[in-house]
């Protein structure tokens, strides 16, 4: 028998390089996380501290320390709210985890066909993401396409309105002239109009 090789020893500059490169890999994960997640906490326990009286705007915000939170300890609505919702959270909790735990273990004795048991059990939580999300595209490059074209006929309208205003007064004519679309407009309305008078 021959003896077992000793596992490489690795430099601790490499360690160090791996570490940096973890912490380089992990930021931007952890950085959205705390925009999204910890920023908005820590500014509702700020803005907790301050008067917000939607009543009286003119006092402004100033800075009370703990009264929000005394102010909620005494109050009766604030301990009903809270015990509807533990009594909401603790009822959720429970029933889900329970129905989750039977269905997963009713799923894992599937032998025939488990690929299509799961796929036509998860169907019901996938499809309302998929439909709501297609449907807010569509909705959105409808609403998009509709203002695009509005916003196009509207412009259409206003230079056709500006170039007949400028082809029949010569002073707005000398003073509209600085505009490229009107010049334009009105150099293609001029010559429409002497054109006609030529045909006929």
């Amino acid at each position: 028998m021959t003896a077992a090789s000793p596992p490489p020893v690795v430099p601790p500059s490499w360690r160090r390089r791996e570490a940096r490169l973890a912490w380089a890999l992990v930021l931007p994960a952890l950085g959205i996380i705390a925009a999204v997640a910890v920023f908005p906490i820590g500014w509702t326990v700020w803005e907790s501290l301050h008067l917000h009286d939607l009543r009286m705007p003119w006092l402004g915000r100033p800075y009370v320390g703990l009264a929000n939170y005394a102010a909620a300890m005494g109050d009766r609505r604030f301990w009903s709210a809270v015990g509807h919702t533990g009594v909401f959270a603790a009822l959720s909790v429970s029933i889900e985890l329970t129905l989750g735990l039977v269905l997963a273990l009713g799923l894992d004795r599937v032998r025939r066909a488990a690929g299509l048991v799961r796929t036509v059990v998860l169907l019901p939580w996938a499809l309302p993401t998929v439909v709501v999300a297609l449907a807010s595209v569509v909705s959105g490059a409808t609403r998009l396409a509709s203002r695009a074209s509005s916003r196009a006929a509207s412009a259409v309208v206003r230079v056709r309105v500006a170039a007949r205003c400028v082809a029949r007064s010569p002073v707005v004519a000398a003073v509209a002239r600085t505009s490229p679309a009107i010049a334009i407009s009105t150099s293609a309305t001029s010559d429409s109009t002497s054109a006609e008078p030529a045909s006929r």
